[in-house]
């Protein structure tokens, strides 16, 4: 059965100018992870990541991989957030005096997880994006992804890693919280919802961890951050 260890990213950086950066504390949490992947003697065959720069670095940090020598697939990049909310924004503020207030306060309000949830839900809703679709006559500037895509992706993704290792071999996938949330969704068909509710406890640089058995995923771990609680530091515990 084929071991995949689905590693989120460090903390990145909320509230900058680029949020894809790690963060002092995310590049700490990294070093931290490292230091408990050789402590343990947890070895991997291969090592994966999504294209985003805060999963490169988590990796290349944690594990002292080159970057060239990473291989880095879309498959496991994050949902565009920022497209989401492009389209489906203006619809739920019409309607929502919540939503609508928060779009008057600025973006990191609708970060909150009460209207980061609604509009994720509008997402999900739309399942196939036809909703979206309709509004292309508005001039989107975001690349956007319809919730089935992405769900597709992150699954041929996997599947691709089943197909090219052994049974026996032990993967890493350095990702983010909704691509990990989102593959625990296809396991256990969670709502949409209850998923993006877990998105919100992924901690960053935890470790998950499934099993890939005739073409099914088997949950083994979720969520284990103890080698960051063992540094006794709670400022190293973020789920951004």
């Amino acid at each position: 059965m084929t071991s995949i260890y689905l590693i989120r990213h460090g903390q990145a950086s909320a509230g900058s100018a680029n949020y894809d950066v790690l963060s002092p504390i995310g590049r700490h949490q990294a070093s931290v992870l490292g230091e408990y992947l050789q402590q343990t003697d947890l070895a991997f065959d291969a090592i994966y990541s999504g294209t985003l720069e805060r999963q490169i670095d988590t990796a290349t940090i944690a594990t002292g991989i080159d970057r060239s020598e990473l291989s880095q697939q879309q498959h496991f990049d994050e949902y565009n957030h920022k497209a989401i909310f492009e389209r489906y924004l203006p619809r739920l503020a019409a309607t929502d005096p919540e939503v609508d207030a928060a779009a008057q306060n600025g973006p990191n309000s609708l970060m909150s997880a009460s209207v980061f949830t609604k509009l994720m839900l509008a997402w999900t809703n739309d399942a196939n994006g036809t909703a979206a679709a309709s509004d292309r006559a508005t001039g989107s500037k975001q690349d956007f992804e319809s919730w089935n895509s992405f769900k597709t992706r992150i699954n041929d993704g996997i599947q691709q890693i089943a197909n090219q290792h052994d049974r026996s071999a032990s993967v890493a996938v350095f990702t983010s919280g909704g691509v990990i949330s989102t593959l625990f969704h296809t396991i256990y068909n969670t709502t949409p919802q209850s998923t993006f509710e877990m998105n919100w406890s992924i901690n960053n640089a935890s470790l998950s961890h499934v099993k890939v058995t005739s073409g099914s995923l088997r949950l083994r771990e979720f969520n284990n951050i103890s080698h960051l609680l063992l540094k006794n530091d709670k400022s190293l515990i973020t789920q951004i």
